[in-house]
């Protein structure tokens, strides 16, 4: 990789961490990884789902960012409550964290709709292996001298989740302690910076069915950081027979030389039957990168248990 390839990941990383402030891992599949983005859509599915995602961001960068989450949720209690368990793991170059979260959502009957009220507990690993940098600058003082260093990051979050079989809304910040992230000694940080900031998430969706063969779905997910631009993706997926999904979406943000927005994003999914569902995303670059990436790419597998006698309601769609 030559120098000014090197150049321009460093400039997009700054981009993406700072100028955006967006610390929180994105997902071009939202809408079918509700259980890592808010806490009170465990249990609503009224069956036992678990739901496998991989991402690789910016293909053909060395450090491009790579993600992995595997969440499981399930309603007890006569649907009246759901637990849930998430493990999402990140890597952006030298940096790597692995987070473990449990939840905890009571779900009020309203009638034709439902509303989960979310509690979700957070462990976090981070880590930083120094011995896979270089320094500018020799002996800088500002670098450890160990080879890596990690901590623990505790924390936790609430989400609302308000859903029924035809539409869905959830408001949720998964994490609302400013965990310090430096391992930079105290006397040398600067007040504020690398700070765990805090995110959060507004998203919703509808169906609707146009006849016998198909439906479109509207979804979409605001993303909001203090002293960020305020970040969005919309999509949309035609349905075919209930089994055949093609999507796309738009996803604002971006660098801060171009106003196109960040990508655009074609998501494909098969419902091969009522348990199980893969999906395929990948995501058409619009900012300065575009011209050193060949875009980005997620694989989704959603599996979701069979009580005799108990169907999901609307398991395709929400």
């Amino acid at each position: 990789m030559n120098i000014k390839i090197v150049r321009i990941l460093i400039f997009a990383q700054l981009i993406f961490f700072s100028a955006n402030a967006q610390q929180d891992v994105q997902y071009t599949q939202f809408m079918h990884n509700k259980t890592a983005l808010n806490a009170g859509y465990a249990g609503s599915t009224g069956v036992p789902c678990m739901n496998a995602l991989y991402r690789n961001q910016w293909t053909g960068f060395e450090g491009a960012p790579i993600s992995q989450s595997l969440s499981f949720q399930m309603p007890v209690f006569k649907d009246r409550v759901g637990l849930g368990m998430t493990l999402v793991h990140d890597k952006l170059g030298p940096a790597e964290s692995w987070k473990v979260g449990a939840m905890y959502a009571y779900h009020v009957d309203l009638g034709r709709s439902k509303l989960g009220l979310g509690l979700q507990a957070t462990l976090q690993n981070y880590r930083v292996r120094w011995d896979q940098t270089e320094a500018t600058h020799a002996n800088d003082l500002l670098i450890p001298d160990n080879a890596s260093n990690s901590k623990f990051i505790p924390n936790f979050g609430l989400g609302l989740y308000l859903h029924s079989e035809k539409y869905y809304v959830g408001l949720s910040i998964p994490h609302l302690l400013k965990s310090e992230l430096s391992f930079v000694e105290k006397q040398f940080r600067v007040e504020g910076v690398n700070k765990a900031e805090i995110h959060a998430f507004l998203m919703g969706g509808m169906i609707f069915k146009l006849n016998h063969m198909l439906r479109i779905k509207p979804a979409g997910l605001i993303k909001y950081v203090k002293n960020a631009p305020l970040d969005f993706d919309i999509h949309t997926s035609l349905i075919f027979y209930d089994q055949f999904w093609l999507g796309a979406t738009y996803r604002a943000g971006g660098d801060l030389l171009s106003n196109a927005g960040e990508s655009i994003d074609a998501v494909i999914q098969l419902q091969l039957n009522d348990a199980i569902r893969v999906g395929f995303a990948y995501d058409f670059t619009l900012t300065e990168i575009k011209d050193y990436t060949a875009g980005s790419f997620e694989i989704l597998l959603d599996y979701c248990f069979h009580y005799q006698g108990k169907r999901l309601t609307n398991p395709r769609f929400f």
